[in-house]
């Protein structure tokens, strides 16, 4: 039988190591700088117009977490269970990111759940906030109005009853 030997393997890309997660966003903000990090969607395709996209540097990105866990401190929430409710966004993202800065504990939830199962799971992790996006509305209105939940309730996106997430 024959022996296969193979060379050393080496590392495609360098890494660094880093203290904690906001160690690691501080350092991708100044590494990258205005380098993309996302690009979204502000308008769909038309017969007669392109889609329009609105890109994000990493910086830009770092500040906007910053800024969001700063607001969120500001409400009272160092140091609670931040529930997430929402679809693959990039408002779900910076909360996630806002969150494990250093804030508190994150708790997402699957899109998905039904009104009981979002309920109790929100009951079961003993959240104290809850930031969700429109398609959640109607059942988020639910939640507000059972006296079992007092929670603190933020939205994604900019509609009547609840805090905006822009301007927290």
């Amino acid at each position: 039988m024959e022996t296969i030997s193979l060379p050393q393997l080496k590392p495609l890309y360098e890494s660094e190591l880093h203290h904690d997660f906001r160690d690691f966003l501080l350092t991708i903000g100044q590494k990258y700088g205005e380098k993309t990090a996302f690009i979204i969607k502000t308008k769909r395709a038309r017969k007669n117009s392109p889609a329009e996209y609105k890109k994000i540097s990493y910086r830009t990105f770092q500040e906007e977490a910053v800024s969001l866990g700063t607001g969120l401190y500001e409400r009272g929430l160092y140091g609670k269970k931040i529930a997430l409710l929402g679809i693959n966004r990039y408002e779900w993202v910076l909360s996630y990111f806002a969150v494990l800065m250093g804030l508190g504990i994150v708790v997402p939830l699957d899109k998905g759940l039904p009104f009981e199962e979002t309920k109790s799971s929100l009951l079961r992790s003993g959240a104290d906030a809850l930031i969700f996006d429109r398609k959640h509305l109607e059942d988020v209105k639910r939640l507000s109005e059972d006296p079992e939940l007092s929670i603190d309730f933020i939205c994604m996106d900019d509609v009547d009853g609840f805090p905006f997430l822009s301007s927290i």
